[in-house]
This record gives C-alpha cells, sequence and structure tokens, in this order.
C-alpha cells in the first residue's frame, strides 16, 4: 500500500488486459489504461509532454486454498468514463511490455500504478467550488 505521488483526473481511452499465471496458483490480471489528462492536483508541476497517462492496476484470478485478504483494486477505470486517479510512477516490468505494446507505446519505460485498494474514484465526488468563489479567485488573478 502505498500514497500517491500523482493525483489527477482524466479521461479513460482505452484498455487492455493481460493473464499473469506466477506459479504456486497465484494468478492476477494486469490492465493498462490510456487516460488523457484534465486536471493535475499534485504535483503542480507535473505533466506528460503527450497530456496522457498510462495507468496499471491488477486484479485477482487465483490464490492459493487458504490465501485471504483484498489484493488488487476495488473498482476499476471504465473506457470513455472521466475518473480521478491516486497513483505511484513505477518501470515497466518485462511483463507489462506487451500491454504497452498494444498501446502502440512500447518505448514508454515507465507507468502510473493505482494505489491499492481503492486508487481510482469519481471525479463528481470531490466539491464544486461555488460560483462566487470561482469568481473572487479569477478576480483576484487578474489584479
Amino acid at each position: 500500500f502505498y500514497s500517491a505521488e500523482i493525483i489527477f483526473d482524466g479521461l479513460v481511452t482505452e484498455c487492455h488486459t493481460m493473464e499473469l499465471d506466477r506459479g504456486s496458483g497465484f494468478v492476477d490480471r494486469h490492465h493498462v489504461c490510456a487516460v488523457d489528462i484534465g486536471f493535475v492536483e499534485k504535483p503542480d508541476d507535473w505533466m506528460p509532454a503527450d497530456g496522457k497517462a498510462y495507468v496499471h492496476f491488477y486484479s485477482v484470478v487465483e490464490r492459493p486454498p487458504g490465501w485471504s485478504g483484498p489484493y488488487g483494486q476495488y473498482r476499476w477505470p471504465v473506457k470513455g468514463q472521466r475518473h480521478k486517479f491516486y497513483v505511484v510512477q513505477e518501470p515497466v516490468p518485462d511483463y507489462g511490455k506487451a500491454l504497452m505494446e498494444q498501446h502502440n507505446d512500447s518505448a514508454r519505460n515507465t507507468w502510473l500504478s493505482l494505489v491499492e485498494p481503492n486508487g481510482v474514484a469519481d471525479p463528481s465526488r470531490d466539491p464544486v467550488p461555488e460560483p462566487a468563489i470561482v469568481e473572487a479567485a479569477r478576480d483576484e488573478a487578474e489584479l
């Protein structure tokens, strides 16, 4: 479990999936979604040059008998929907290179892994600023 290094919202444009059998009854389904970034909350100076992020997460397919506990994500990003992402930047592992090739971006050597177990949220749950507050902030910026 990690704290998010990067928090942003964006529109999911494409997702690809693959299964990875790690042996001894451990099978995971890995997903990578392309996201057109809308708003960056943290850090202020982060934005890929192409405005696109590749978000990785996994879900459990199989665990050995007796294995328990939450693993992977509770909620998944959905293609065509806007989400808020809480992520950490990590190197693309060898098994992930095939997923990145499906996105036609095999040269990228890092991806953003969702914080477990709930690194994706609905941005509509964020408080919407009152119009008067937005107007006042805009007026201050013009001074």
